[in-house]
């Protein structure tokens, strides 16, 4: 009686395929597979310290800050900021994920593909500053010094050019450079920071540091990159790789657009309706929930290069590590907006003080609207992998339209409270069902289902 060729590798078949898995070739892409890994392993516990010290810092600087400047005053710099945060699709242009998966594909031609990508980035970020003085001057044509502190928050759009240097280092798993040298600077106008408080500067000063440390990081970065042999030159740049990467980020960009609208719409319309004073309870508020966005991003940096890799030479593994994604960013969000409800009122209170104290509730709610973000965020590398960046654009034109909807009928009604329901919901539309109302997105749902059922 023979024995089935399907029993434990008992035939010569099955033998045979148990012994490949010994050869030197399969050897090899074994120790290469888990050199990635561990490379990926160290890129990950960099990344993470970045936020960790970012966190830390950041989040006790800025809090003196917004204790320092007062709720009006640190409102009139956030209004000021959410609004060249609106305009800055014009110069991320949706790069950074499309530069991982293309210096992840094709190494051999980062020098083209950074310089092109570079110029690009500096076009859009000069429009990104002509727009935003015209915003600011429209809407507030009698405050000069605002004009001043638009102009510095918006030309740091300029500096942040130099990030495709960033996508080089994190594609290569090599990112320990760069976030050393972020640290380094970041920790200093830290520093500078707290002496501009003590010697009792004014807002403006605020709004200067906030940009020239963004320069004067870019030019580390670039410093580095060329001491390591990954930088690139203008010359480097061909028209033919800016229209290649320009129509490769089209739909992205209007993704984009339209995201900046709804990311930003609750602290514009706050400020048209409500004044500086309540941006700034607003911010306060959603300055802390921020802090956890953070690590979200951290973690997503840390496996983009790993998923896109396994989406590429591996797909029948790429649903599995997402679902396994998805379930750790999800589930994470969850605890710490349990943690949030549970302390908000008495932790702006002890942090921000008295003058802040109506942020404990907007911060009770918006701790809800970062699970659902979260689990946009988790699968948006999805739709570049999938080549879906067109579903984006309906789904943040859905995404802005609920926002602002949202934000008109609530505000009025209930303050910044109403703002932090309308931001739930948004999240709630954008990050999970809207994948349900198109056939492409429908398997990146059931991945969110999976993860959130652990089925």
């Amino acid at each position: 009686m023979s024995v089935p060729d399907e029993e434990a590798g008992a035939s010569p078949k099955g033998f045979a395929a148990q012994l490949a898995r010994f050869s030197p070739s399969a050897l090899r892409a074994t120790l290469k597979e888990r050199a990635v890994l561990r490379s990926l392993a160290a890129n990950a516990s960099w990344l993470v310290a970045d936020r960790v010290v970012r966190l830390g810092v950041g989040l006790f600087i800025n809090i003196w800050i917004a204790r320092y400047l007062g709720p009006t005053k640190f409102g009139l710099f956030n209004y000021a900021q959410a609004i060249a945060t609106m305009f800055s699709f014009a110069s991320t242009l949706g790069l950074p994920e499309i530069l991982m998966r293309d210096l992840v594909g094709w190494p051999e031609r980062k020098r083209l593909i950074l310089a092109s990508a570079f110029i690009l980035r500096v076009g859009g970020a000069v429009l990104v500053l002509l727009l935003s003085m015209m915003f600011i001057i429209v809407t507030r044509p009698t405050e000069p010094s605002t004009w001043v502190i638009m102009a510095f928050l918006a030309s740091a759009q300029i500096a942040q050019s130099m990030d495709v240097i960033d996508s080089e280092y994190q594609s290569r798993g090599k990112v320990s450079r760069i976030v050393l040298l972020r640290n380094l600077n970041f920790l200093l106008f830290s520093v500078i920071k707290v002496g501009a408080i003590l010697m009792g500067a004014g807002i403006v000063t605020f709004a200067l540091l906030y940009s020239l440390e963004l320069f004067v990081v870019a030019a580390l970065m670039y410093a580095a990159a060329v001491h390591d042999g990954y930088g690139f030159s203008i010359s480097d740049a061909r028209v033919e790789e800016m229209r290649r990467l320009f129509r490769e980020v089209a739909p992205q960009i209007l993704r984009l657009a339209i995201i900046g609208v709804y990311m930003r719409a609750d602290q514009l319309l706050i400020g048209q309706m409500l004044g500086d004073a309540e941006v700034g309870i607003y911010t306060a508020a959603t300055r802390l929930i921020e802090a956890w966005y953070l690590v979200i991003t951290a973690v997503m940096l840390a496996v983009t290069p790993r998923l896109a890799h396994t989406f590429h030479f591996n797909n029948d593994r790429y649903d599995t590590a997402l679902v396994l994604v998805v379930r750790v960013v999800t589930w994470g969000s969850v605890a710490v907006a349990l943690i949030v409800t549970a302390v908000a009122p008495t932790a702006v209170n002890i942090l921000y003080g008295s003058a802040f104290v109506a942020a404990g509730p907007v911060l009770m709610v918006h701790g809800w609207a970062t699970v659902f973000s979260s689990l946009g965020q988790a699968v948006s590398g999805a739709l570049v992998n999938r080549r879906l960046l067109h579903i984006g654009v309906y789904q943040a034109l859905v995404g802005a339209a609920v926002n602002v909807g949202a934000c008109l009928l609530l505000i009025p009604a209930f303050g910044v409270i109403g703002a932090a329901f309308a931001a739930v919901l948004t999240q709630l539309a954008t990050g999970l069902v809207l994948n349900a109302c198109f056939r492409e997105t429908r398997p990146i749902l059931r991945v969110q289902l999976k993860a959130i059922f652990f089925r």
